[in-house]
């Protein structure tokens, strides 16, 4: 449905080098655009939907901001104020996340696409690779070498204290 859209990778400026965290600013593009951060699948076939909707739903999403003030919703319909429309599509990197409608700092959507062979990864490396895709949707960059974090190169599936301070600051 949308692979002929035309994007670069989403890379924010700013933040700390090696943190994998963002500076509040500047950063033309990359914070949510609120504390409820809504996600839809715009997945064209119902195969690749089943394969990824669940780390969506539970251990890649929503349970990676467990305990934090950011909350992940899934909604039924793309309706244009959903915060972030995925799919799966045919590209290199086994994950790739932008943002479409930037303004002021923050982001009203993002796109986030998973490779098809994405797939073929073990299953707590699919749901580090959705909790790490999210990220960038909340404002963090890749980087940092602690491997305690989804976006650092763990297999957690989760954020660390760090990620989740800075997530609680902002909202």
């Amino acid at each position: 449905m949308y692979n002929s859209i035309s994007a670069v990778l989403y890379t924010a400026s700013g933040g700390t080098s090696g943190s994998g965290l963002n500076a509040p600013s500047p950063n033309p593009h990359g914070w949510a655009d609120g504390s409820a951060h809504y996600w839809v699948s715009a997945e064209a076939f119902p195969a690749d939907e089943t394969e990824w909707i669940w780390r969506f739903r539970g251990p890649g999403g929503e349970y990676a901001v467990e305990p934090t003030d950011l909350g992940f919703h899934e909604y039924s319909s793309q309706q244009s104020w959903v915060d972030v429309w995925w799919w799966v599509q045919s590209q290199s990197a086994p994950g790739q996340t932008w943002c479409s409608h930037a303004h002021t700092g923050v982001c009203d959507r993002f796109y986030l696409t998973m490779s098809e062979t994405a797939e073929n990864l073990p299953s707590h490396m699919q749901n580090n690779l959705v909790c790490h895709e999210l990220g960038h949707t909340i404002g963090f960059d890749d980087g940092g070498t602690t491997q305690t974090s989804c976006m650092t190169g763990g297999h957690t599936a989760k954020y660390n204290s760090t990620e989740t301070n800075v997530i609680n600051a902002r909202w």
